[in-house]
């Protein structure tokens, strides 16, 4: 992703002065100082969530920082420094949460609002007119922060199992990178000019900088584009399906010891928190509460199945691709009118730089270039009567065709969702508690602002249907594999077929293709949750669209997501009644 360089004297490395910081950090004994048991005992719970604020803002936002850097390209150097910096972090965190004084301040906010009676059912400030009290969306943000600190408590490994863990995740995204690869596919199969051979990973890292090169026939071609390129080219199904799978298992021996340790480790977590399995504990607190109901939700909205994985290249080549081009800058300007609908403002402090308002509040600033591919970059999260919250959005000067339009569209969509929520507590927005819906608001304003200006956006082309059917396929199918993956054993059949033209009974070897479950774990499937459930919103709407707007993106009287969805649908709902209409709604 292309980053916004702002201009900085030359001294002032940002990058050394984070690190600096890092080196510097004493949270571990600010917390102590801070928070001992004595202050906890003789404090009010809103005057605790207050100090706590205070004390770990600096960390948060240096957390946040460190995100901004590192999703750069950067020199070894650079690198190394943040990561010893996130590091450090980490380590910080992880002896807060074994201090007595962390649980004590947990259970303190977690009761705080109990003798309040709410049930967030009969009051929607601002968007319905009425005027909640405050100290009742107070108390319930300091429940959720008790409730969130107690998950960052029970969530935190021992530092021997953390260790492991990480060697293992490494082990294994290593492994899927590294080079040495080359499969023989007999005469029947050969392309004389895709040889399908991986040169060592240092020479391949040199040679494929053509700049260096001194003549076109020494620049080696990436493996993963060689296979590609043979896919595209083959007109053999059988080659290429046989070229496909050896390719997805191009490091077995290592990918299946590096999941094995992650199972263990995981699955030994949950026991220890009295959960059978890894999936059972991330979805207990997850709307769909159980594996059950997360697998009936992928089973019933799946689309239709897709070409299989090793075909999907010729037929991509094969259909129209003709797309149509589209100013981002006139796009943008097109979702800003949009976005007035709903009461948002925009001074325009310069050309790249927006402050965005709504309603008389500031949201919060936006830096927006128009170079590269479309990246989102937080600098910091908005915290009431302490910050706003400044984002940087890029954007490519030109897009083409209507699947670059609708990540565009997204792209602006995320951007609003990240500057409306405002949160008393930092903890709050980083780490929702109903973590299976929390992308359901910049879900619901993408497909809202996408469906206002679908007439001026180009057409979708056959290959971008294509593409898309494609893409919702591996969706669900990867999401399926996280849900079984960290079941009690992983699970041994396979839902290759569910989703695809093929079979692939190897369930290993499926497990060894994908990077997905072990960046995101069980919940894979709460993306694919959200997209569904804002098609229904929008599709059937119970309220007006500045009521959702104010309700997802802001939630002004702070209420959970059951009291959410029971407004937005205008009816209370279980899981399995939700996975129902959900399942009965066709989709936009």
């Amino acid at each position: 992703m292309a980053a916004i360089v702002f201009p900085a004297p030359a001294f002032a490395n940002p990058i050394v002065l984070l690190a600096k910081q890092c080196e510097t950090l004493s949270f571990d004994a600010a917390f102590a100082e801070g928070m001992s048991q004595s202050i906890i005992d003789s404090t009010p719970p809103a005057e605790l969530a207050l100090r706590f604020e205070q004390l770990t803002l600096g960390i948060n936002n240096l957390s946040d920082q460190l995100g901004v850097y590192l999703h750069q390209p950067l020199a070894p150097e650079a690198r190394e420094l943040l990561l010893n910096c996130q590091i450090r972090l980490a380590d910080e965190v992880n002896r807060i949460s074994a201090r007595p004084a962390l649980r004590a301040l947990s259970a303190k906010l977690r009761f705080a609002g109990v003798s309040v009676e709410d049930t967030g059912l009969n009051r929607l400030s601002g968007a319905m007119g009425e005027s909640a009290p405050a100290l009742n969306a107070q108390n319930r943000e300091l429940h959720q922060l008790g409730a969130v600190l107690g998950s960052l408590i029970t969530e935190q490994l021992p530092q021997e199992a953390k260790a492991r863990l990480h060697s293992a995740e490494a082990a294994f995204f290593t492994g899927r990178k590294r080079g040495g690869f080359q499969l023989k596919t007999g005469p029947e199969c050969t392309l004389n000019d895709v040889p399908l051979n991986n040169p060592d990973a240092a020479d391949s890292s040199k040679a494929a900088d053509s700049s260096k090169a001194t003549d076109s026939s020494e620049i080696q071609i990436p493996i993963a584009q060689q296979v590609a390129t043979y896919l595209s080219r083959q007109t053999d199904t059988a080659c290429r399906e046989k070229v496909w799978k050896a390719f997805q298992q191009r490091d077995k021996e290592t990918a299946d010891a590096a999941l094995g340790a992650v199972h263990r480790i995981r699955t030994e977590q949950a026991n220890r928190l009295g959960f059978a399995s890894f999936s059972d504990y991330q979805l207990a607190n997850a709307y769909l509460g159980t594996i059950a109901n997360a697998e009936l939700f992928l089973a019933l909205t799946k689309p239709a199945t897709s070409p299989a994985p090793w075909n999907i290249a010729a037929m991509l080549k094969a259909a129209d691709g003709a797309r149509g081009e589209l100013s981002s800058k006139v796009l943008f300007e097109q979702v800003l009118e949009e976005l007035s609908v709903f009461g948002i403002h925009v001074d325009r402090l310069s050309d790249n730089h927006l402050r965005l308002w709504r309603s008389g509040r500031l949201l919060g600033e936006l830096m927006i270039a128009f170079e590269g591919e479309p990246g989102l970059s937080l600098s910091r999260r908005a915290v009431f009567t302490h910050q706003f919250a400044q984002l940087s959005l890029i954007l490519p000067a030109t897009l083409r065709g209507r699947s670059d339009a609708a990540k565009a569209i997204n792209a602006v969509a995320s951007a609003i969702a990240l500057l409306g929520d405002t949160r008393r507590h930092y903890l709050l927005a980083r780490k929702p508690l109903d973590s299976d819906l929390d992308s359901l608001p910049e879900s619901w304003l993408g497909a809202r602002l996408e469906k206002s200006l679908a007439p001026q956006l180009p057409p979708l082309t056959p290959r971008e249907r294509i593409a898309n059917h494609y893409s919702a396929s591996q969706a669900y199918y990867r999401a399926s594999l996280a849900l079984g993956f960290f079941k009690v054993t992983p699970e041994a059949g396979s839902h290759f077929g569910d989703y695809f033209d093929g079979h692939w009974h190897d369930t290993d070897a499926q497990y060894q293709s994908v990077n997905a479950p072990l960046q995101e774990g069980p919940l894979l499937y709460r993306h694919l949750l959200a997209e569904k459930l804002a098609d229904y919103l929008i599709d059937k709407p119970a309220l007006d669209d500045a009521t959702t707007f104010t309700l997802l993106l802001e939630n002004p009287d702070r209420l959970d997501a059951k009291s959410q969805l029971a407004l937005l649908l205008g009816q209370e709902a279980s899981p399995e009644q939700l996975i129902s209409l959900l399942a009965s709604n066709p989709g936009l």
